[in-house]
C-alpha cells in the first residue's frame, strides 16, 4: 500500500501505514419488520447497523472474520483486507437470507 498524505479518512484511506479502512454498508430496503444487523469483527469489535446506515472501521491488513447477525439469520465472511474494502449487506427478499458481498 502506498501512503499518500493528501488523502483523508473521507477519501477512504487510513491515516496510518498499518491501517486500512473497511466500510460496512447496509442497503436501504423497505420491509414491514426490518431488524438491525449486528456486526462482529474477529470476535472482538461489534457494531449495530440499521437500514441504510454504514460504518467505517480502521483495521490492520490481513485476514479478518466478519459475522453478521440479523434476527434469526446470520452470515459469515472471511476476507483478506489489504486495501480499502466495502462490504454491502442486504436481505434477500426471495429466500429471507442475509447477504454480504465485497465491492
Amino acid at each position: 500500500m502506498i501512503y499518500d498524505e493528501s488523502k483523508t479518512i473521507e477519501d477512504g484511506f487510513a491515516q496510518s501505514l498499518d491501517r486500512v479502512n473497511v466500510t460496512i454498508e447496509r442497503k436501504k430496503q423497505w420491509f414491514l419488520i426490518n431488524p438491525p444487523i449486528k456486526v462482529i469483527i474477529d470476535d472482538d469489535m461489534s457494531y449495530i447497523l440499521r437500514a441504510s446506515s454504514s460504518v467505517v472501521v480502521p483495521m490492520a491488513p490481513g485476514m479478518h472474520k466478519f459475522h453478521f447477525i440479523g434476527s434469526l439469520r446470520s452470515k459469515e465472511l472471511e476476507t483478506d483486507v489489504q486495501n480499502y474494502s466495502n462490504i454491502v449487506l442486504k436481505w434477500n427478499r426471495v429466500w429471507g437470507t442475509l447477504e454480504a458481498s465485497l465491492s
